[in-house]
């Protein structure tokens, strides 16, 4: 976790739980172990708060977040032996999924977001790292540099 990173909904730094050692651990290794046994996501982690910040050129790792079908998310989880005790969780984690969008004229509704990964979470660089592994195992090169994906 690096410090000085906008918060999320619980407005929780991440100094906060730094500042805690291993007491924090402790505290975090104990909910963790809650939910893996339970196999439920707290409900507020499912919400969450965009702040959109326009660039000259936009950010493309963003807008390929905002692609990902969740299908291919649990199918590529599947294809590198993930156990279906996780897969579970992340598809729980994901199940009614909210957000809302913060500007200078305030905080719209929530709305549902059914496609792409979570921005912001920990969690999405490496989902997003694992499914560019697996569609990369189907590219072939072909001769002068194009490549091809493969069908068998």
């Amino acid at each position: 976790m690096k410090n000085a990173k906008a918060t999320g909904p619980d407005e929780v730094p991440a100094e906060a739980w730094k500042s805690l050692g291993d007491d924090g651990v402790d505290l975090l290794w104990d909910l963790f172990s809650k939910i893996y046994d339970q196999g439920k996501m707290p409900n507020a982690w499912r919400e969450s708060v965009i702040i959109p910040i326009y660039k000259e050129k936009g950010d493309i790792q963003e807008k390929t977040y905002d692609r990902v079908p969740r299908g291919e998310v649990w199918r590529c989880l599947r294809e590198r032996n993930v156990s279906e005790k996780y897969i579970r969780l992340v598809q729980d984690m994901y199940e009614g999924a909210t957000t809302q969008a913060r500007s200078s004229v305030g905080l719209t509704e929530k709305f549902s977001v059914a496609v792409g990964l979570h921005q912001g979470s920990s969690l999405s660089p490496h989902i997003f790292d694992l499914i560019m592994d697996v569609l990369g195992q189907n590219i072939i090169a072909q001769p002068l540099g194009i490549c091809c994906l493969r069908t068998t």
